[in-house]
């Protein structure tokens, strides 16, 4: 009889286990069907594209503001109209260029050729960097974009290389707690390797640029 039970303990278990072993089957058919639907269901959509006229090489990322449309910089004007710009679009593709950077010829006191994208601040301003121009030389600036009640662009301040200074703002800014920018040069700086600087972006300008490291600092 202890024999007999112990069977069909056995027999149970075995049930169990395939039962378990049928469950995970199917959870994972399940999730690769899933998975399999959704990558059908994705679609790549062409949503505008740049002639040249409207700016070349977009470089870096977009930006989607509080008002739901996107913002982003273009590195050039390929018709020699101007050294980049920035431009809006929607997210049904309506593409729209807001500002020429240098549109009246070198030099370019409101900077020259953006490389990095923009970022929105709490203030709702829109803030970016270009790679050169300038007023004090020609080593880049730091700009504020107002979206309302009308589109305009302001420099905030201009990168100067006098053998200290940081030059040539390449990477985006970001906003921290304290409500200041910051960013990284490739150029400049004690050492002539970047630095990290920061600016505070009051409004009106404070023209407050600041070096707060050197790049090659620390002997190896």
């Amino acid at each position: 009889m202890k024999n007999t039970i112990q069977n069909w303990n056995r027999i149970s278990r075995m049930r169990q286990a395939a039962a378990a072993l049928t469950l995970v089957a199917v959870l994972v058919l399940t999730v690769i069907t899933i998975s399999a639907q959704s990558a059908q269901a994705q679609t790549y959509t062409v949503l505008a594209s740049f002639d040249g006229t409207n700016g070349s090489y977009s470089l870096a990322p977009l930006v989607q503001a509080a008002n739901g449309n996107l913002y982003g910089t273009t590195n050039q004007v390929s018709d020699g109209s101007g050294y980049g710009t920035v431009f809006e679009i929607t997210t049904s593709g309506t593409l729209t260029s807001l500002y020429t950077f240098c549109l009246a010829g070198s030099p370019c006191p409101d900077g020259e050729g953006p490389v990095a994208g923009l970022v929105q601040a709490a203030n709702g301003n829109l803030y970016g960097t270009t790679e050169y121009g300038g007023g004090s030389g020609d080593f880049g600036t730091v700009f504020k974009i107002t979206l309302t009640p009308s589109f305009a662009l302001t420099t905030l301040d201009s990168f100067y290389d006098d053998g200290a200074d940081a030059a040539e703002p390449t990477a985006g800014l970001f906003q921290a707690s304290n409500g200041n920018l910051y960013g990284a040069t490739s150029g400049g700086g004690v050492n002539g390797a970047g630095t990290l600087f920061t600016i505070n972006p009051t409004d009106p300008p404070l023209k407050d640029l600041k070096t707060i490291y050197n790049f090659c600092s620390n002997p190896n």
